[in-house]
């Protein structure tokens, strides 16, 4: 049952340990982007976080994109037109101004591969899609804020994090772990997934004895912890980023905590034992909603693997943030080349609103009534540092 999901090798310690450590502290790490190619090429806006507690989820959403489209232009683009990744730095700041004149200076066809946060919620808020006409596609996020959303140029390819407390909830129920705590942002979305949690615990016959939530997009879960420390449980839930949840299995442990931590897709199941040691992240189950990406009998997971060992990232190997942020750029590459010559940013629009669902090799995404693939997984750490399937 549990097959390895990724074997991390002594380069990719060593990258990743440098960047998760910077990101902890605070330091900034920001790779190169290209600038957008004028003239007929196709361009795609993104913003994501480079810096920051995000800034390694960020970079990575920036780089399973980059490999797709790599692909796509190496084996002769959309009827010979590049598609050409354009992305702005979400610092921790509302930067729908800054995507505003992005979009206006590209013509960008489509902005994918978003985090979510403040510039995704200022965008709809503003109906800045619908008064440029312009599609989203595959926010890597399972916040309501997200998929409330009903709008035919918003388009999701994962399952909501609703979907994903109830795959955990599930487990938990099966395994006899009736008694659990909460851990999550204190914000908006964070409540609302508290009152889910609630509600998908108590669907399985699970109680919630306790819950506790700490300031978003931070890694600040040391008053959280010691929260729901006083109670009794069998098992700690948490939804939140990688850095907070790595910093919180660390001190659970240091605590004597003896739960089963959860956490949610939020956090990169493949980085955690890179940022707190592997006795720190051994044992912890992360849910996941994208296949293993060492699957052979899912085609599509066959030909990343080929694509990234062709354009990715030498001395990595791809994480499932990468592997998600591959699929909403091969989503958006097929939409393109289905366009062929008239592929544009209005040719997309009316692509989506007109189909039901993508069919990619071996994997399909629901478009309407309310979009996403449905998929949930979930995965363990091993004592090596190794995710299980």
């Amino acid at each position: 049952m549990h097959q390895p999901l990724l074997t991390l090798g002594t380069a990719m310690r060593r990258i990743a340990r440098r960047l998760w450590a910077g990101l902890l502290a605070g330091v900034a790490v920001v790779p190169a982007v290209a600038a957008p190619a004028p003239g007929a090429e196709l361009n795609v806006a993104q913003v994501v976080p480079l810096t920051g507690v995000q800034g390694g989820v960020g970079w990575q959403i920036q780089v399973g994109m980059q490999v797709a489209f790599d692909a796509a232009n190496a084996a002769g683009g959309v009827q010979g037109r590049r598609i050409n990744l354009v992305t702005l730095n979400e610092d921790g700041q509302v930067s729908l101004e800054r995507l505003r004149g992005l979009l206006d200076k590209t013509g960008a066809v489509a902005v994918a591969g978003m985090l979510g946060g403040s510039t995704f919620e200022a965008m709809w808020q503003a109906r800045l899609p619908q008064s440029m006409g312009v599609p989203v596609i595959g926010v890597q996020s399972g916040a309501p804020s997200v998929h409330q959303v009903v709008d035919p140029l918003m388009v999701v390819t994962r399952a909501s994090a609703g979907e994903e407390l109830d795959k955990v909830f599930q487990h938990l129920s099966t395994v006899h772990m009736h008694r659990v705590a909460y851990v999550g942002d204190d914000d908006d979305n964070g409540r609302q997934l508290l009152a889910l949690a609630r509600e998908k615990a108590a669907r399985h016959g699970v109680e919630l004895v306790s819950a506790a939530l700490h300031l978003p997009d931070t890694a600040e879960v040391e008053p959280a912890l010691q929260r729901i420390l006083k109670t009794p449980h069998h098992a700690v839930v948490i939804a939140s980023n990688t850095a907070a949840v790595a910093l919180f299995s660390k001190l659970y442990r240091k605590s004597q905590g003896a739960g089963q931590i959860v956490a949610l897709s939020s956090a990169e199941a493949t980085q955690l034992a890179l940022v707190v040691g592997d006795d720190a992240a051994r044992g912890v189950m992360i849910s996941q909603v994208v296949p293993n990406p060492r699957n052979p009998r899912v085609p599509l997971m066959r030909e990343f693997l080929v694509d990234y060992g062709q354009h990715g990232p030498k001395d990595l190997e791809p994480t499932l943030t990468m592997t998600e942020a591959y699929i909403n750029a091969r989503m958006l590459v097929q939409v393109l080349q289905a366009n062929g010559a008239r592929a544009d940013r209005s040719a997309v629009a009316r692509y989506l609103a007109a189909h039901h669902s993508v069919e990619l090799p071996g994997f399909r995404v629901v478009l309407r009534p309310q979009g996403g693939s449905r998929f949930t997984s979930m995965s363990v750490i091993d004592g090596r540092g190794h995710v299980l399937y």
